[in-house]
Order: structure tokens, then sequence, then C-alpha cells
């Protein structure tokens, strides 16, 4: 994806085990995209989202209950700060 989409990719870790969500997330965030993560309090398993936090590639943590909430303010604000990729109705 960040090989593709670039700045326009958003990742989202979520619970899980294992270090390859971390992999990802940095090749997004080198490639100017945005990474969100799961907070550890709604995870079964915060492995895979500590792992990706603590690589610095996360913009934001995030309970599970409002990821849907937060991404889409993430999506109206890409929008608008890159041109209007996001058309909101």
């Amino acid at each position: 994806m960040a090989r593709h989409a670039g700045r326009h990719c958003i990742g989202i870790v979520l619970t899980g085990m294992g270090r390859d969500g971390a992999e990802g997330a940095t090749a997004i965030r080198h490639a100017g995209g945005l990474v969100l993560a799961q907070d550890e309090a709604s995870s079964m398993v915060y492995g895979m989202p500590r792992a990706a936090a603590e690589t610095g590639a996360v913009h934001m943590i995030v309970p599970l209950a409002r990821l849907v909430d937060t991404l889409s303010a993430c999506l109206r604000d890409l929008g608008v700060a890159r041109g209007g990729f996001v058309h909101a109705s």
C-alpha cells in the first residue's frame, strides 16, 4: 500500500501478535501516509499495536470504540489538506 498510495495511504494497526504491522506502519509513515493504532485497553493482545508505536510510525493511538470517528475525522482533514481527494456528501 505504501508503495502504491504513498501519502494517500492510511494504515490501521489492530490487536494482534508479531511485528509485521510495525513494518507496514513504518513503510506507510515514510511514504507520507497516516498510521493509527488500537490502544492497549481495548486490545485483546497489544503486541502488534505496541510494536508499531515503538517504531515511532504511529500518529495516533485510539480506543477501538473511537476508531471509526477518528478515521472519519482524519479523512475529512486529509481531504482538505491534500487537495480534496476525499469527498463528503
